[in-house]
């Protein structure tokens, strides 16, 4: 299941319109039909509201992996910005940057996927009627 078949999946067990989840991400509701359509990818920002807005795990939104729904309060996206260990904002920062860099990897990584998925289908359809015409081709 790509990214954009779990958007959906979520919308629907949280039981809120695309227009409602748009309020939330602040885009309209012509973006998220397109980001459920697969037409434009999630941006990062985007996944991190949601993951923190209704408690979606980014594992699973990213990749599919574990459960729709965080299990505890740890979050799996990056450090909330209110956190009280200011003792080294450098330190933060870079986490924050890499945690951002390893959504947008899985992102890209969940999209290849589906395309591998695709290219693979149509291989196989194309080596079937190889097959078929080396097939009739031995016959005559």
């Amino acid at each position: 299941m790509a990214i954009y078949q779990r958007l959906i999946v979520m919308r629907k067990k949280l039981k809120i319109s695309q227009t409602e989840l748009a309020k939330a991400l602040n885009c309209s509701q012509p973006n998220i039909s397109d980001y459920e359509k697969g037409k434009i990818a999630l941006p990062i920002s985007a996944l991190s509201i949601i993951s923190k807005t209704y408690n979606i795990n980014m594992e699973w939104l990213v990749n599919g992996e574990g459960e729709m729904f965080k299990q505890n309060n740890l979050v799996n996206g990056p450090v909330n910005s209110n956190t009280n260990n200011t003792s080294n904002p450098d330190i933060q920062q870079e986490l924050i940057s890499c945690q951002k860099e390893l959504i947008q990897l899985r992102q890209q990584n969940s999209l290849l996927k589906e395309e591998n998925k695709d290219l693979n289908t149509k291989i196989k359809e194309k080596l079937e009627k190889i097959i078929d015409l080396q097939d009739r081709l031995i016959k005559t």
